[in-house]
């Protein structure tokens, strides 16, 4: 991909702003693995990508991320884990910290028209900070139980359970909750 901004031949109309941050010149690839043994399925991903940052202060997009998942019997373990290193510090910034990550696990269970998941997400976005200390961070938990009525109709129920943090150094703010969600997902 070229540019993830405005920057082509629509970029010199007055309407669209031209935003000096972003990435150009990305190039993403992956791979992935999927095999069934025994009735244990087993499937594996890996995507990287990379980029030049627009802004020539800051650091490159250098990212990755490794997942895959076994089923057996209609139970599923999965994982995943992401890093996008420090992609948006200034180049001159020396500090060890600031990396970007994520990892999610799950199991889900599935007989019959029931299906059941939980999956946890944890993610971590570093800042150009002075210390350890300067960070956002989010925890989310989601459980979710759907029933296949007949081909194209299932009732479904989503809880989710959440915690955001964002430290700067001395401040802390947290914002943390519940959501349930409940509906019908219909398919034509």
């Amino acid at each position: 991909m070229p540019n993830d901004q405005v920057y082509g031949s629509t970029s010199k109309t007055t309407t669209i702003t031209k935003d000096e941050n972003g990435f150009k010149n990305i190039f993403e690839t992956s791979l992935s693995y999927t095999s069934e043994i025994n009735d244990v399925g087993l499937k594996v991903a890996a995507v990287g990508e990379f980029a030049k940052n627009q802004n020539n202060d800051n650091k490159n997009l250098r990212a990755y991320e490794i997942g895959g998942h076994l089923s057996y019997q209609g139970v599923t373990l999965g994982a995943s884990y992401g890093d996008w290193g420090k992609y948006d510090i200034k180049k001159s910034d020396s500090n060890k910290y600031g990396k970007t990550n994520y990892w999610t696990a799950g199991v889900g269970y599935a007989n019959g028209p029931f299906s059941a998941s939980i999956t946890h997400l944890q993610s971590k976005k570093g800042d150009a900070g002075t210390s350890e200390q300067v960070f956002n961070k989010l925890k989310n938990t989601v459980l979710g139980v759907d029933y296949k009525i007949t081909s194209g109709l299932s009732p479904y129920v989503e809880f989710s359970s959440f915690k955001m943090t964002q430290a700067l150094q001395v401040d802390t703010n947290n914002n943390k909750g519940h959501a349930l969600m409940t509906g019908i997902k219909l398919n034509f």
